[in-house]
């Protein structure tokens, strides 16, 4: 007799069907009255998201609390179906998690065809569950939640219809369509959830420092293979941990298994949260030779190792050498070069006798890797060899000033300082008046409003700064990536030679943004150079 599977098991079903969620990663059916299907036959899902790391002791914003106001929100808006991922241990600071992961992978499916699953909103319990950084949270509402019609980067939101975004702890936080006060309020809050983080760093560091410069642990969970003596304030091996670590390293370096097929090999020990990424930290954390680090802060021998120096040195190099392995290619311009009659990149083509010729790629949707015809592209199809010569010869001509004449990155940090400075009086001017208004309602004084003017008008100040910021610290790094060109080039001509094929590769793609082939005549052609961050160069072949 065939069980009916409940609603909330068909959802699970659903997007477990999809391929587009690892085994590893968890969550949970919090409400599915219904699955509701749009026109198209697309699922219509609401999704929450929840996430403690090493710092839920410090904050005190458990999972239990979070959820408790994820689904307060759901009720409030009388979800059909409501869908919880998790990420547990996961710090705020990067955006690479498994759960965030798996509902970017959802959006991005559904964006380019891939998926009937059609997320319509997406709440959180406090801004920085999201992210602890105001890059983090803008640039995921950018690329994930606000459509972008337009964009070429399957990745970007192309939902003709926006992904609502709500803060249950910051009602008034929200991303709607024609929401500007809404969109502006998301601005300022992810901007105060970094600058909290920033504080808490600063207040943790010196006490930490102190603890490393007596070979302490600094605080935290111990890792995997350590255990925590309290009494001493030092890491001691866990030895049935540390025998798993030591044979991590033993199949990494000996047998040259890799990091997934490694946690695979312990899944059934250790349980689904033994992931790669878990085995990939392992690999390539120093404190397993016994070396504490701690910024600047470095110290050797702070504590009994679990695998030897040259053990930890020798994984070192296995990594470093099969990245350098991975993705090779003998095609010195791969990527590199562009079709100056259509904008279409260009590949490498196979013409007999051994050689390669550069052709144009179609840039229709409908035929994304063909070659265009002659009829819709006059593109001359010139010699791979002989383009790449010219390429070599023009940078190695090159004069560029020397780095201490032009410090531009200097130049550019000067100018950030001050905003930065402002920014953060005026989010604590903004905190404080809050507190003050919230105070002047509970005790029920009326200021006339002057309280609400102060508010409007720091809001006001805070987002133009913002801005302001955002758009100096954008010049910062072109000013960065200016002067690391410059010191490249600089020094191209006296090791060119010596450079293996991979290596010059990695040295145009650093220095190169794009190479330009321009029809000049029946058979010949224009070539542009634009160099990253820098003027295009202009040469005739």
């Amino acid at each position: 007799m065939t069980k009916t599977m409940t609603m909330a098991e068909k959802l699970e079903k659903i997007l477990k069907d999809s391929g587009l969620i690892a085994e590893t990663v968890f969550f949970k059916i919090a409400i599915c009255d219904a699955i509701p299907r749009d026109a198209m036959g697309n699922y219509i899902i609401n999704i929450g998201y929840e996430r403690v790391s090493t710092d839920s002791q410090i904050d005190g914003y458990g999972l239990d609390t979070q959820e408790d106001a994820l689904m307060a929100y759901a009720k409030s808006q009388g979800f059909k179906n409501f869908v919880i991922f998790e990420d547990q241990g996961e710090t705020g600071t990067k955006m690479d998690r498994p759960a965030i992961n798996a509902i970017k992978k959802l959006i991005t499916a559904y964006n380019v065809g891939g998926s009937k699953i059609k997320i319509v909103s997406f709440t959180i319990p406090k801004i920085d569950r999201l992210s602890r950084t105001s890059l983090g949270t803008l640039q995921f509402i950018q690329d994930y939640i606000v459509p972008q019609k337009d964009a070429k980067d399957s990745r970007i939101n192309r939902n003709k219809e926006i992904i609502e975004f709500h803060s249950c702890s910051e009602s008034f936080v929200s991303v709607k369509k024609d929401d500007s006060t809404g969109n502006m309020m998301l601005q300022i809050f992810a901007a105060l959830a970094e600058y909290d983080r920033n504080e808490i760093v600063k207040k943790l560091s010196t006490g930490k420092k102190k603890r490393m410069e007596e070979k302490k642990w600094p605080g935290g969970s111990p890792p995997f293979g350590f255990t925590y003596n309290y009494k001493t304030g030092k890491l001691e091996i866990k030895e049935d941990e540390a025998e798993i670590v030591r044979e991590i390293f033993r199949l990494y370096i000996n047998k040259k298994m890799p990091p997934e097929k490694i946690a695979k090999h312990y899944v059934p020990l250790l349980g689904p949260s033994f992931t790669e990424k878990r085995v990939r930290d392992i690999l390539t954390r120093e404190m397993y030779a016994g070396v504490l680090t701690y910024g600047e802060f470095r110290a050797e021998e702070a504590y009994e190792s679990i695998i030897s120096p040259e053990i930890f040195a020798r994984a070192q190099m296995e990594k470093r050498s099969r990245s350098s392995h991975r993705g090779r290619s003998n095609y010195l311009l791969s990527g590199l070069v562009e079709c100056g009659c259509c904008g279409g990149k260009m590949r490498y083509q196979d013409w007999g006798s051994g050689r390669k010729k550069l052709v144009c790629y179609a840039t229709i949707p409908s035929a994304p890797d063909k070659v265009k015809h002659t009829d819709r592209c006059s593109q001359v199809r010139p010699w791979a060899d002989e383009v790449e010569a010219q390429v070599v010869r023009a940078m190695l001509d090159i004069k560029m000033p020397a780095t201490d004449e032009i410090d531009v990155a200097s130049m550019a940090m000067a100018s950030v300082g001050p905003i930065q400075e402002k920014l953060v009086y005026n989010q604590q001017m903004l905190r404080g008046y809050y507190e003050q208004d919230t105070k002047n309602k509970v005790s029920g004084i009326d200021d006339g409003g002057i309280l609400q003017e102060l508010i409007d008008s720091t809001i006001k100040e805070i987002a133009r700064l913002t801005e302001e910021l955002g758009q100096e610290k954008d010049r910062e790094i072109s000013a960065f990536k200016a002067k690391e060109v410059m010191e490249t080039v600089q020094h191209l001509g006296e090791n060119w030679d010596t450079f293996s094929v991979e290596e010059k590769q990695r040295v145009f793609k650093d220095i190169i943004e794009k190479i330009v082939l321009i029809p000049d005549g029946p058979n010949s052609m224009r070539m542009k150079i634009k160099l990253q961050q820098q003027a295009l160069i202009d040469m005739v072949k």
